[in-house]
């Protein structure tokens, strides 16, 4: 059905939307003018209702600003919100040259608020373009941002061209706004070649890895082994606390329950646990009661400079391996490993994956189990350690690897 809109300004209320809400049959659309703020109009649907405000710009293009959804953004909040923008665009306009930071803020103002991850953006904008924050946006070059992008690939190749794209972008919107004539990173390649997507874990590195780790310091050793069996990030393990474990009988299910503060996607995560998971935890919460901390120092403190650890890992790994070379690895490999495994080897669907790695799951479909999250994570982790254990068995039994664990290199 066609749009309506409404032919003249009216006193809109929030009492007025709901009610013409209620008129709106399947698939039309009402746009409705509000008689206070000049360019101020809501946008009504069956499901969902936007503010926003337009403006004509110096060059006499109109520009319309997105300010937010109804309900939650009222109707007295839509005009001071579409006050506040317009005062702010009239006094960018009064003829004063712009610099570079006072764009970023702007963008972070009235763009960035919207993005998911606008915060995040907005920092490494200021980030990328923080050697030439004080220069003026109608002074730009296009060598201005590629000596920006040289400067910031040295701090990592991915960074500095994912904070290209998020430059590329803002300026875009700039032009929109009329806040600048050109873009200045058009022309401009990505600063950095990146590296390519790293290969999984062969069964047999891992293997390498779980067995180094009974030979490096057992605290380091302990972590990385649970870093294989729960799939958790370094960083979530090295803060668990005995109050988030929780051990159960033989009966039930052992859990760690990572809290919200702590968990990358911000809720709480229970991650049911493997029987030597459970046993590594046993060990350690019974080696001392004095701090909640599972890992600690020799203080109580929490553990930190984990690369000495790691470097002495590889060491290990390197001197007890049976094929030269040694191979290259990171923590995360193993999370890589266990994703390229279970997806193309096990046939795991993409939601039981992500519940594993503490992802946004996607919603259930008809081919998921109708088991409940936790059910199937315990599941999942259950056929994983299945076979981290026939790979353990499967190279114990070679006539090379039982001659390098009895030392006979």
């Amino acid at each position: 059905m066609l749009n309506q809109i409404a032919p003249m300004p009216e006193t809109l209320s929030d009492a007025k939307i709901i009610e013409l809400k209620r008129t709106l049959v399947d698939g039309a659309r009402l746009e409705l003018s509000d008689s206070f703020i000049a360019g101020l109009r809501l946008r009504l649907g069956p499901r969902k209702a936007t503010w926003t405000v337009s403006h004509r710009t110096q060059t006499g293009t109109r520009v319309r600003h997105h300010l937010g959804n109804w309900p939650d953004l009222s109707v007295i909040g839509a005009r001071s919100a579409a006050e506040t923008y317009l005062k702010r665009m009239a006094d960018t306009h009064d003829g004063s040259p712009t610099t570079v930071l006072q764009l970023i803020a702007a963008y972070a103002n009235d763009r960035a608020t919207s993005l998911k991850r606008g915060r995040e953006t907005v920092r490494a904008i200021r980030r990328f373009l923080r050697p030439i924050g004080d220069a003026k946006v109608a002074s730009l070059s296009s060598q201005d941002i590629m000596d920006c992008g040289t400067f910031s690939a040295r701090l990592g190749p991915a960074a500095a061209n994912r904070s290209l794209s998020y430059v590329r972008t803002m300026f875009n919107w700039a032009i929109a706004q009329d806040l600048c004539r050109r873009n200045p990173t058009t022309g401009v390649n990505w600063p950095a070649q990146e590296a390519p997507v790293r290969e999984p874990l062969s069964p047999m590195e891992v293997v390498e890895i779980w067995d180094a780790c009974a030979i490096v310091p057992p605290s380091y050793g302990q972590i990385v082994r649970l870093m294989i069996l729960t799939l958790a990030r370094e960083a979530e393990i090295l803060g668990m606390t005995t109050d988030e474990v929780t051990l159960a009988s033989t009966d039930n299910m052992s859990l760690w329950t990572i809290p919200a503060r702590r968990s990358r996607t911000g809720t709480t995560q229970s991650i049911p646990l493997t029987p030597p998971a459970s046993a590594i935890l046993a060990r350690l919460i019974a080696q001392g009661s004095y701090t909640e901390l599972v890992f600690r120092t020799r203080k109580g403190r929490r553990l930190g400079g984990t690369s000495s650890r790691k470097a002495a890992l590889d060491a290990w790994i390197e001197i007890s391996r049976i094929s030269a070379p040694s191979f290259d690895w990171k923590l995360g490999d193993i999370r890589h490993t266990f994703e390229y495994v279970m997806q193309y080897e096990e046939g795991l669907t993409r939601r039981e994956i992500n519940l594993c790695l503490d992802r946004k799951a996607p919603p259930k479909s008809q081919h998921d189990s109708p088991v409940s999250d936790l059910d199937t994570r315990g599941h999942v982790l259950e056929t994983w350690w299945s076979l981290l254990e026939g790979w353990l068995i499967e190279y114990s039994t070679l006539p090379e690897w039982r001659a390098r664990s009895s030392g006979e290199k």
